[in-house]
């Protein structure tokens, strides 16, 4: 405190840490504090680890899907992932819909040549393309069938339902939800004959279009067909069908195969066949293989049939692989490799077909989704465990709030800058002082002297990345895919981003602190000083240039360039940090730039 002549006192101007540039320096690395868990955490909240993980697949292509926490009162999401027979398993699984793009209760699934056919629990029946070429697209007829299969070779897809349900489809009767019996009961049949399902009784619509039931004339079930966009009455089904349980279905070339168990004291699990619409089904012959565990998928591979046996219990290393020759039902080995820490699978696995392997999924005790492939015999696998990136970790999905999250990311981003940064009283940005015939850098010759720099290390950045890139085939996708699925190779990508960055900032570095301007900058007519005018030095460059590798990420090149815009020395927060400016040839002053001299 002073005291002037005329006795009053005159106080000095405040700052908050001593020294008007300190306390900028606080500031800015305050907003940068801030700023980042808003831009990262807005939509990265924890997906619960107890999310279950369903697979389907054939010959051309094998679907993944996991549920996803959905808005509040709002349907059930879910996440789906394919993936193809020829894809590197470090590219792994591929995600062609959004978070939350299929949304309701799903009742079953399968999948014909490459499209992935989706029954929800409300009969609704939707068809997906991994081009996005048919998304979503509803079909006009609501189902719920006992059980479906599609057959790659005959480009149809079979579904198992009642006999009323079939002839309300066949009369074109859309409004099946509240006329849909009972599939089956629990309890079983004991009478002679088998007690027609209820609400079976009645005159059925269409009965006239299902095909003949004179080999069984009692068969309460039809096998429907969907092909060109509509379905068709394929096959009745055999009056000793009516009181099975548990079905499982698959398909090739036209002929189908079941599986069913029976709930009475009969042989336990059955196998039957139909190789046409028009040959008989096989005789019900019992699954020996089967006598110590159930299944718990069924499905072809290569035209053969093969379901996957529980031996023991839950427990996914119990599994294992049961072959049908033609003549009898071979065990394959156990798989093994499957599951979390503790070796098991802690919320169910699944298993489809893949060309000519077995893919299994599953969520391991930890929570993490995971994949893996086999021959079809079982054994140790053809490609080990590793995690499914898409279905790995996640957000809460509330559909349609992606873009109001950005939106209020940078909301708060804006109020942040404009209270801490915009501010021109010279007690928070202080003085510089610019050299004769120069004057502070525009964002246009800055932005254009970056872009000239960026070229001119290019060829460094290019060798870098070389092999990877060529590894992909210059995919950007399939090489971002890679390091999502696979660690090894994403630690890989770090490194060799971190050198380029490294090399980067080196190469600015060198510049600037030696001749005061980058090559770009040099061209442009610019040059990097201190507050005071004078170069740069080693320290300040270095600090500057280490947080441009900051800057120019895309999260936070927004607020890059407003500091520049905005700020009152046109500094960005690695010149606020390292007590920087730029600066330009100010061309009304004629005759070439004037030195720069050793001040400050």
């Amino acid at each position: 405190m002073k005291t002037t002549a005329g006795g009053r006192c005159s106080k000095k101007p405040r700052t908050w840490a001593g020294s008007p540039c300190h306390s900028l320096r606080v500031r800015a690395l305050a907003c940068l504090a801030v700023f980042w868990p808003i831009a990262h955490g807005l939509s990265a909240t924890a997906e619960p680890a107890d999310a279950p993980i369903g697979s389907t697949g054939g010959d051309q292509i094998v679907w993944a899907y996991r549920h996803v926490a959905a808005a509040e009162g709002g349907p059930a999401a879910w996440r789906f992932v394919f993936l193809l027979p020829d894809t590197d398993p470090r590219v792994g699984w591929s995600r062609p819909f959004g978070w939350g793009e299929i949304a309701g209760e799903i009742g079953l699934t399968a999948v014909r040549g490459r499209h992935l056919h989706v029954i929800f629990a409300d009969g609704t029946h939707r068809v997906y393309t991994p081009d996005r070429s048919t998304i979503g697209l509803k079909l006009p007829r609501p189902v719920v069938p006992v059980a479906l299969a599609g057959d790659e070779q005959a480009d149809a897809l079979f579904a198992v339902v009642p006999r009323h349900v079939a002839a309300s489809l066949l009369a074109g009767e859309s409004d099946l939800e509240t006329e849909l019996p009972a599939v089956r009961s629990n309890e079983p049949d004991t009478s002679d004959k088998p007690t027609a399902p209820p609400g079976d009784e009645r005159p059925a619509r269409g009965d006239e279009a299902l095909p003949s039931r004179t080999r069984w004339p009692d068969a309460h079930y039809v096998l429907m067909r969907f092909a060109d966009a509509q379905w068709h009455a394929d096959r009745p089904l055999p009056a000793w069908f009516d009181q099975r349980e548990d079905i499982h279905l698959t398909a090739q070339a036209g002929a189908v195969e079941l599986i069913c168990r029976d709930p009475g004291d009969g042989p336990g699990w059955v196998h039957a066949r139909s190789s046409s619409p028009a040959a008989d089904w096989s005789e019900p012959r019992a699954i020996d293989a089967l006598s110590t565990g159930d299944p718990v998928g069924f499905f072809s591979v290569k035209g053969r049939p093969v379901l996957i046996q529980a031996t023991t219990g839950p427990d996914a290393t119990s599994c294992r692989p049961v072959r049908f020759d033609g003549d009898a039902w071979v065990p394959g080995q156990p798989f093994s490799e499957i599951g979390g820490a503790s070796g098991a699978a802690s919320i169910g696995v699944h298993f489809a077909a893949l060309g000519d392997r077995i893919v299994t999924t599953w969520v391991g005790d930890d929570g993490t989704a995971s994949w893996a492939a086999w021959p079809v015999d079982g054994g140790r696998p053809i490609v080990a465990r590793q995690p499914i990136g898409p279905l790995v970790g996640g957000a809460t999905v509330a559909p349609g709030t992606g873009a109001v999250q950005t939106i209020i990311a940078y909301a708060v981003l804006a109020i942040i800058m404009l209270t801490v940064f915009v501010r021109r009283k010279q007690t928070v940005f202080r003085p510089i002082v610019l050299p004769p015939g120069y004057r502070l850098a525009r964002f246009g010759p800055r932005l254009y002297a970056f872009l000239i720099d960026g070229i001119l290390f290019l060829p460094a950045c290019a060798y870098g990345f070389a092999q990877p890139i060529r590894r992909f085939h210059f995919d950007q996708a399939l090489l971002w895919q890679a390091a999502v699925n696979d660690p090894a190779f994403a630690s890989e990508l770090m490194w060799r981003w971190a050198a380029v960055v490294a090399g980067f900032v080196v190469y600015a570095t060198v510049f600037e602190s030696v001749w005061g301007a980058t090559p770009g900058k040099r061209l442009l007519r610019c040059r990097v000083l201190n507050e005071r005018g004078g170069p740069c030095g080693l320290v300040r460059a270095l600090v500057r240039n280490a947080v441009r590798s900051l800057e120019i990420s895309l999260v936070t090149l927004l607020w890059t360039v407003m500091l520049i815009l905005l700020t009152r020395n046109r500094q960005r927060l690695g010149d606020l940090l390292g007590g920087t400016i730029v600066v330009e040839f100010d061309a009304a002053a004629g005759g070439p730039p004037p030195p720069i001299g050793n001040s400050g």
